[in-house]
């Protein structure tokens, strides 16, 4: 009932806290190439202009820090509360 509707509400803000971080003015925009890939490495603050809405962000604070297109939803470290 109620409770899964207010958890799905939750969820979807927060899957849309990664597409409501501006891109860096520093950054070049995205690629072709990274588009084809479906990621690109770099930490929250490097996010490229372009970057489609449904991309996500994962592993900040590692060398392996990327932003990426999940295949099934995919957890992600967005500030949920922005």
């Amino acid at each position: 009932g109620m409770e899964l509707n207010e958890n799905n509400e939750t969820d979807i803000t927060c899957e849309a806290a990664c597409s409501k971080i501006a891109p860096s003015n520093t950054s070049p925009p995205i690629s072709a190439l990274d588009i084809k890939n479906g990621t690109y490495y770099g930490n929250l603050d490097q996010k490229k202009k372009g970057t489609p809405d449904n991309w996500i962000h994962i592993l900040e604070g590692t060398r392996s820090a990327s932003w990426y297109l999940p295949k099934v939803g995919g957890n992600h470290d967005c500030d949920c509360d922005k």
